[in-house]
């Protein structure tokens, strides 16, 4: 397997700082700084590899979450367009009762009107033949009846 470049680094760091302690004794000063800078490195080294493992942690919840926040998306536009379509079926079937409704209604009232002006002929047909029989006799009149004044 190979190894990245940071792990190459260490173990040439660590190399090195066992020929700094052979060289100079355990105590010398370059070998105490070659350690402070090791274990430096090893710490940003571990913090940087935790900082990616949580990026790529993050990225692949992320990732996961806008494909089933998509896929919540489009059930629910989905859902919405059927629910908007039978809407609008049930809308139209209403409006075509409503229009039968309506035009049996105009026909209702239209024979209602038409019985009406029937019986108002016939009114005045019968009014038309008192009159006739009025005027032949050349007889109209008045009849009033006067009540007696009581003082």
């Amino acid at each position: 397997m190979t190894k990245t470049k940071e792990e190459k680094i260490l173990e040439h760091s660590e190399t090195v700082l066992d020929d700094f302690t052979k060289l100079y004794d355990k105590e010398g000063i370059v070998v105490t700084e070659y350690q402070k800078l090791l274990k430096s490195y090893q710490r940003l080294n571990k913090q940087f590899n935790k900082t990616i493992h949580l990026s790529d942690a993050i990225s692949k919840n992320i990732i996961e979450d806008n494909d089933s926040l998509s896929d919540n998306i489009n059930y629910t536009v989905k859902l919405a367009r059927k629910k908007i379509m039978h809407n609008v079926t049930e809308h139209r079937k209403t409006k075509e009762q409503l229009a039968k409704l309506s035009n049996n209604d105009q026909t209702q009232e239209i024979i209602s009107l038409n019985e009406q002006l029937l019986s108002a002929y016939k009114k005045i047909e019968q009014l038309e033949k008192n009159l006739d029989e009025l005027n032949k006799d050349n007889n109209i009149q008045s009849v009033y009846e006067k009540k007696p004044n009581i003082n």
